[in-house]
């Protein structure tokens, strides 16, 4: 684009190098607003103003309270000590000790969010539940009348781009403590508790087109019945109509091990095994088990399926009908005491 009418070269040239200063005039104001807002926030003062607001807005938006100790920001980077959790009655629902959580900012550059580390030390989980929920729903309960509706989920084309990438690379849980207990007349009964609990892995999502991928292992030590170790490593990767996961462990007392890898628009070309063995044992006064589920299906084969599940007042046994035919299901589902169930299930 030459000149504008009745302006000669040098005007234009001189209007053009004024208009470039003042345009790097204008970046360089912005780049040092941000270079001092950065160290204000990454000073002593900084943190705890910042502490301040997130404490404010969040406890604006719930029934419960949140608390937070301390609160320091290093650029790329925000650590919280003293993290607690309390429902409207004041007591203690959820308390971590440290957390820091790492990102890459320009990464968003690239269309991508992401957070290179995630680290959660000695958070301590207290669930108790009654006819009216848990202490953790009400906690976290919006002191909304009536929640803004949350938007229509966007379809997502499988065969499109990725578009937004969410990402976290690592993801570390330690020493953590969850336990549950179910309200009484005379305080609370306990149900459940997991000690030393770990868990650690990574995870990819694209919001385009859906794709994740997915890794988690997880282990810890129960410590009422069935008292035993936990352990669980999985890895899950969905990308469009294909699925894959792979699962090892150790639960309830029993062993956990599943493979494979299905097309949700060829199901016929199944790979997949699934094998869950729980023995039987006392849950709350009533025996629980064994639960045993057998499942299997190869390409052009007829798929193996041998299921059977005991609970207190109920039984389910289920079986394929062999390799004559196409796939089918022979059962019985047997119904002794239906309110015996419901005590049991009341119970556990």
């Amino acid at each position: 684009m030459g000149p504008m009418p009745g302006m000669t070269k040098a005007r234009a040239k001189r209007v053009g190098s004024i208009a470039l200063r003042i345009a790097g005039g204008i970046v360089a104001l912005v780049a040092v607003l941000m270079g001092t807002t950065v160290v204000i926030l990454r000073s002593e003062w900084g943190g705890e103003r910042l502490r301040h607001q997130v404490v404010a807005r969040v406890n604006k938006q719930i029934q419960g309270r949140l608390d937070i100790d301390r609160l320091a920001f290093g650029g790329d980077k925000v650590q919280v000590w003293g993290v607690a959790l309390r429902d409207p009655e004041g007591g203690l629902v959820t308390h971590v000790a440290r957390a820091e959580v790492d990102f890459a900012l320009l990464r968003v550059l690239r269309k991508e969010l992401r957070v290179t580390a995630v680290a959660i030390d000695t958070p301590i989980v207290s669930l108790v539940s009654d006819v009216d929920g848990s202490n953790l729903a009400r906690a976290t309960a919006s002191r909304q009348k009536k929640p803004p509706k949350p938007p229509e989920p966007k379809k997502v084309d499988p065969n499109g781009p990725e578009g937004w990438v969410i990402r976290i690379d690592r993801f570390e849980l330690t020493h953590g403590d969850v336990s549950t207990a179910v309200a009484t007349e005379d305080g609370s009964a306990p149900r459940a508790h997991l000690s030393g609990l770990g868990l650690s892995g990574s995870a990819r999502h694209a919001m385009g087109n859906g794709a994740t991928d997915l890794t988690l292992r997880v282990s810890g030590q129960s410590e009422r019945v069935p008292v035993g170790p936990l352990r669980l490593a999985a890895q899950l990767a969905a990308h469009g109509d294909v699925t894959r996961f792979d699962a090892d462990g150790e639960l309830l007392g029993g062993t956990l091990k599943a493979h494979g890898s299905v097309d949700a628009q060829h199901l016929d070309q199944a790979d997949v095994v699934v094998a869950l063995a729980i023995p039987a044992q006392d849950l709350g006064g009533y025996e629980w088990g064994p639960v045993r589920i057998d499942a299997r299906a190869q390409p052009a084969t007829t798929p193996n399926l041998d299921v059977l599940v005991k609970v207190p007042g109920l039984a389910l046994a289920a079986k394929d009908r062999g390799a004559e035919g196409p796939f089918g299901v022979r059962g019985r589902l047997t119904v002794a005491d239906l309110a015996l169930f419901g005590r049991a299930a009341h119970v556990v």
